[in-house]
């Protein structure tokens, strides 16, 4: 259909806009870029902000919002004020785009975990993220702790140096003074909230689950960040830009994989 409209007008090339709405226009694009015949013809892809359009609808009187009507106003945003870079397809930059966006996923969605957990650690322990008896309550001692003693008085019972010694074996002989360790468990579990006792044993079991979806999660996103840094490799002027102090592979990546080619911009394609 395309073909036949250049050929029967005679246009001299042919410019393709879409809204970009998830991905939804990505493979679309992808065909139209890979068409050898479209190539001849000048084929320029522009890739349009939802918002774009939206403003530019503004200029109109009020119409139904429909998908038939709304290719009209794209063409016409782009007819009127087409964007100064063209759309290019670069399947190496998609794929590294596709792991820092996955990437992005998977630790907003650890954040929303931690808040959760924090919104029951609460319950179970209401003065624990005031007192701080660890420095992360989510490092390795403080799992531990808050998964294996469902009721933190009885760790309070214990002496201090019987406490500091359990947390000692406990980290591995990794916590550097297991005394102020211990001392700061033991006002978490005097200046606490008592908790109902029948809502002791949910309570522990929404913490436990929710820290081995938290483990999962992070999990997960060091998988990722090991193909972003296989992929990495093919990408040199990337690369570059992880080795300036402070930015490091993930945010150099996903910088990088948005932004693209920096030569579009000097060719102004």
């Amino acid at each position: 259909l395309l073909l036949d409209a250049l050929d029967d007008y005679a246009f001299d090339g042919i410019d393709v806009s879409g809204e970009a709405t998830g991905y939804l226009w990505l493979p679309f694009f992808l065909q139209l870029a890979a068409d050898p015949e479209l190539e001849l013809h000048d084929l320029r892809l522009h890739l349009l902000n939802p918002r774009w359009v939206k403003w530019f609808k503004k200029c109109f009187a009020q119409d139904d919002k429909t998908d038939e009507k709304d290719c009209y106003y794209i063409a016409e945003r782009t007819r009127t004020h087409p964007p100064d870079v063209a759309w290019s397809a670069d399947p190496s930059l998609l794929a590294l785009r596709f792991y820092t966006r996955l990437r992005f996923h998977l630790v907003q969605n650890l954040a929303r975990e931690k808040c959760y957990f924090s919104a029951f650690l609460f319950l179970k322990a209401s003065a624990y993220r005031r007192l701080k008896p660890f420095s992360d309550v989510f490092g390795v001692t403080s799992r531990l702790v808050l998964t294996q003693q469902p009721y933190l008085d009885d760790l309070a019972e214990l002496p201090v140096e019987d406490l500091a010694m359990h947390l000692h074996e406990m980290s591995g002989h990794h916590l550097r003074d297991p005394l102020k360790n211990a001392r700061k468990l033991k006002r978490v579990a005097q200046e606490s909230f008592p908790l109902e006792p029948r809502l002791a044993l949910p309570v522990q079991r929404i913490l436990d689950l929710t820290l081995q979806h938290i483990h999962f999660l992070e999990a997960q996103v060091e998988q990722v960040e090991h193909w972003i840094a296989t992929e990495l490799q093919a990408h040199p002027s990337i690369r570059q830009l992880a080795t300036i102090p402070g930015v490091g592979p993930v945010f150099s990546s996903g910088n990088g994989a948005e932004i693209g080619s920096t030569q579009r911009f000097l060719q102004g394609r």
